[in-house]
C-alpha cells in the first residue's frame, strides 16, 4: 500500500523552514514519498517556476539521502486547500495512505476538516500530521522583501544550511534573473547606485552567473541597500514595527499596519512620500551624487530636477553642448569604482576601501587584511582592492604633505572617488592599466526625518563632493605616479575634453522611429516624439507582459526601451492605456538621451582619444544644474555587454 506525505503551499519563495518541514515528514512518518505541491499564484514577481527551481536546487544539493524521498510537483491551483482535495479525490492511488503535513497555524483551519469524507470512497487512509516549528522559518513576505531590496545576505541566511556559497548564488540568480531592475525604477536605487561597480567586479558576495544586464542596477547607493529598505509610491512602512505593505485605493484604513495596528497616516495626506518621483527629483538636487561604489550614482540628463518634458530634455543637451565649448567636461571612465579613505588602525595611518554600505566593515574601512572577510573567496574586488591599497599605502610617505593639504590626514570621512581599470575591466577596452581619481567626497550618515525602520530611525549613508585644494590633488597624483608605474599602472585625475565641432542635433532629431501597435505602426522623427512628451515618467511603475507573466517595471527603463525599439507590439506588451502612454514616453526619453548624447560624444576629444570610445562625459556647470551629470550616448546600454561581473 502506497504511503504518501503531502506538503502543499505557495512557497513564494521556499526557505529553510519549508525545506526542513518536508525533510521532517520524510524522517518522521513511514511515507514512501513526500509530495511538495507548489502553488500557481505569483507573489510580487516570484513565480511558481522560480519556486520549483529553488525546491529542486535545495534537494539536489542536499547530501542527506532522505532528500531522495522528496518529489516536487507544480500545482495548477492558487489554493493549497484545493490542492489537498484534488490530490485525495483524483491523484492519490486507491487504498493508499495520505499524511497531510501542517504547521501550527494551519491546524485550526476548518477548510481541511471534510477531506476525510472525500478519502473514504476511495479507501484512502487520511491523517493530518502536525510538523513542529523548524529551523530557518521566516515569512514569505520577508523573503520577498530581501529580494526586492537586494538584501542577498539576509536571503542567503534563510536558505537550507547544507547549501554551499555557490548553491546560494544559484538560488539568488533564480529569484532575480527575471526581475527588471533599472536605475529609474524606484525600488532599484540601491542596485544602481551602490551595486554598479560591485557587479562589475563580481560583487556583492561572489562572482555572478548570467545575471540580467540591468542588474548593474540593484544597484541604490543612497536608496536601498544603504537603508536596508526601499519604498515605492504605493508602499507604506510602519513607523512602529517596520512592516511594509502596498496601499490599495479605497477604504479608510490604508495607513493602518496589518501587523501591529499602528496608524501611519501622514500628518498631511498630501505630504511628499519618501522615494516618490518628486522625492527623487528633490533629493538628487539636494545631495551631490557621483558614480558607483561608495560614491553613489551620477545623474543622467532626465534625472535633473529641471528636466520634466521632452522639450526640457532637448534643451539640456543644447545647453550642455554650449557649455562644453568653453568649459571642458571630464571623460567618464568605464572602470570599477575603487574608492578609498585614510583611516587609523592601531595608531597607524593606512588606506582602506569603502563600498558605501552600512556594513560594519565599510563604516570602519576595509583594510587589505579585511578583504576576504568583506568579499567571498575568489571575488574580483579582493584583487582590485589589494592592488589599490598596496599602491596607496606604499605611497603614503611620498604623498603625506598632499594629504595634509587636502585635509585627508585628519579626516577619515574623506573619500577618494576613483576608478580602477585593468585592460577590459567592464565593457570598454583600454590599452593600459590605470587609476583615475575623479575627486574627493565626504561620507555622511544621517537619519531620514520622520522615517522609522523596525522601530528605529531610518538612516542613510552617502557621500557628497566638497571643495578641496585642486593643486594639492594634482601634486598627490604626481607623487603617486612613480609608485604606480612600478606596479604597472598609470595615474590620472580628471581627463578634460575638447569640443572639435558643434554637435549635429538636427540630424538626430530628424531620424524617424517606429512604435508598433495593433492598429498599425506609428512612425515619427525623434523630435516629434520628444515634443509630444509633456511629462517624463521618471520613477513611475507600469505593468509589462513578459512571457506568461506580468512584471512591474520602471516606465523609463532599459527593458521598456529595448522592447519597443526592437519592434514589439505595445498593445501586446501593456494592457492599461495609461501604461502604454508612459511606456512610449519612457521609450522616447531613453531614445533621446542615447541619440542626442551620441551627437555630443562624436565631437569631443580628449588626451585619452575620442570620447565616443569611452563611457561618456561628465558635465559640471551650475548654470545648467547644481549637480554634475553624465552624457553617455549609446553607452546608456553599455551595461548589457559587460562580462566582468
Amino acid at each position: 500500500m502506497k504511503k504518501i506525505a503531502l506538503l502543499p503551499g505557495g512557497f513564494k519563495p521556499p526557505h529553510a523552514g519549508h525545506y526542513n518541514m518536508a525533510k521532517w515528514l520524510a524522517k518522521n512518518t513511514d511515507a514512501d514519498v513526500v509530495v511538495v505541491k507548489v502553488g500557481a499564484k505569483e507573489r510580487e514577481g516570484v513565480t511558481r517556476e522560480m519556486s520549483m527551481q529553488l525546491w529542486n536546487l535545495y534537494k539536489e544539493s542536499d547530501p542527506d539521502p532522505i532528500s531522495d524521498k522528496l518529489l516536487i510537483q507544480p500545482s495548477t491551483s492558487n489554493s493549497p486547500v484545493r490542492d489537498v482535495y484534488d490530490f485525495v479525490e483524483d491523484t492519490a492511488p486507491e487504498g493508499s495512505t495520505v499524511y497531510l503535513g501542517m504547521g501550527e497555524k494551519d491546524t485550526s483551519d476548518s477548510r481541511f476538516k471534510n477531506i476525510g469524507k472525500f478519502a473514504e470512497p476511495r479507501n484512502i487512509q487520511f491523517q493530518t500530521i502536525l510538523v513542529p516549528p523548524q529551523a530557518g522559518g521566516i515569512s514569505g513576505t520577508e523573503m520577498r522583501g530581501f529580494i526586492k531590496n537586494n538584501q542577498d545576505t539576509f536571503f542567503f541566511n534563510a536558505l537550507p544550511d547544507h547549501m554551499s556559497e555557490k548553491d546560494k548564488l544559484d538560488a539568488w540568480d533564480i529569484v532575480t534573473r527575471d526581475i527588471n531592475e533599472d536605475l529609474y525604477d524606484p525600488n532599484d536605487k540601491v542596485s544602481d547606485y551602490m551595486k554598479s561597480s560591485e557587479y562589475k567586479a563580481g560583487m556583492p558576495d561572489g562572482p555572478k552567473k548570467d545575471i540580467t544586464p540591468s542588474y548593474k542596477y540593484k544597484r541604490g547607493g543612497l536608496y536601498g541597500k544603504m537603508y536596508n529598505e526601499t519604498v515605492t509610491d504605493t508602499d507604506i512602512i510602519c513607523d512602529n514595527c517596520g512592516w511594509t505593505w502596498a496601499i490599495v485605493d479605497g477604504g479608510d484604513d490604508l495607513y493602518i499596519c496589518h501587523t501591529c495596528g499602528h496608524d501611519n497616516t501622514p500628518n498631511k495626506m498630501n505630504e511628499q512620500k519618501l522615494f516618490s518621483k518628486n522625492w527623487w527629483k528633490d533629493i538628487i538636487n539636494e545631495i551631490l551624487l557621483s558614480e558607483g561604489g561608495a560614491a553613489g550614482h551620477m545623474a543622467h540628463p532626465f534625472d535633473l530636477p529641471n528636466v520634466t518634458s521632452g522639450r526640457d530634455l532637448v534643451n539640456v543637451f543644447e545647453q550642455a553642448a554650449n557649455s562644453l565649448q568653453t568649459n571642458p567636461g571630464a571623460v567618464k571612465i568605464d572602470g570599477v569604482n575603487s574608492s578609498i579613505r585614510l583611516i587609523d588602525v592601531g595608531g597607524t595611518k593606512q588606506f582602506a576601501m569603502d563600498r558605501g554600505s552600512k556594513k560594519d566593515l565599510d563604516i570602519k574601512g576595509i583594510t587589505k587584511a579585511d578583504l576576504e572577510d568583506r568579499f567571498s573567496p575568489g571575488h574580483g574586488m579582493i584583487k582590485v582592492g589589494g592592488e589599490v591599497l598596496d599602491m596607496f599605502n606604499k605611497a603614503l610617505p611620498a604623498i603625506q604633505n598632499d594629504l595634509k593639504k587636502l585635509g585627508v590626514l585628519d579626516d577619515p570621512s574623506i573619500l577618494f572617488n576613483m576608478e580602477y581599470v585593468a585592460g577590459k575591466t567592464n565593457v570598454q577596452e583600454y590599452s593600459s592599466n590605470f587609476i583615475a581619481i575623479h575627486g574627493l567626497n565626504k561620507v555622511k550618515m544621517e537619519e531620514v526625518p520622520g522615517r522609522m525602520y523596525r522601530g528605529k530611525p531610518l538612516v542613510k549613508r552617502y557621500s557628497q563632493e566638497f571643495n578641496y585644494d585642486k593643486g594639492a590633488l594634482q601634486s598627490l597624483l604626481d607623487n603617486l605616479a612613480p609608485i604606480a608605474k612600478k606596479r604597472g599602472f598609470e595615474v590620472y585625475g580628471s581627463v578634460p575634453t575638447q569640443m572639435k565641432a558643434k554637435p549635429n542635433f538636427r540630424a538626430a532629431l530628424s531620424k524617424r522611429y517606429t512604435v508598433e501597435t495593433t492598429e498599425g505602426a506609428q512612425t515619427k522623427p525623434l523630435g516629434q516624439w520628444l515634443e509630444g512628451m509633456n511629462n517624463i515618467p521618471i520613477g513611475e511603475f507600469i505593468f509589462m507582459n513578459v512571457g506568461s507573466t506580468k512584471k512591474k517595471v520602471g516606465a523609463v527603463s532599459k527593458q521598456v526601451y529595448l522592447a519597443i525599439l526592437k519592434g514589439e507590439n505595445i498593445d501586446e506588451l501593456f494592457e492599461d492605456q495609461g501604461d502604454k502612454q508612459k511606456a512610449i514616453d519612457g521609450f522616447a526619453t531613453y531614445l533621446g538621451t542615447e541619440k542626442l548624447g551620441d551627437e555630443i560624444l562624436k565631437v569631443l576629444d580628449s588626451p585619452m582619444g575620442s570620447v565616443e570610445n569611452h563611457e561618456g562625459v561628465v558635465v559640471r556647470d551650475e548654470k545648467i544644474a547644481k549637480i554634475p551629470f553624465k552624457i553617455t550616448g549609446k553607452f546608456i546600454l553599455g551595461g548589457l555587454q559587460t562580462g566582468f561581473r
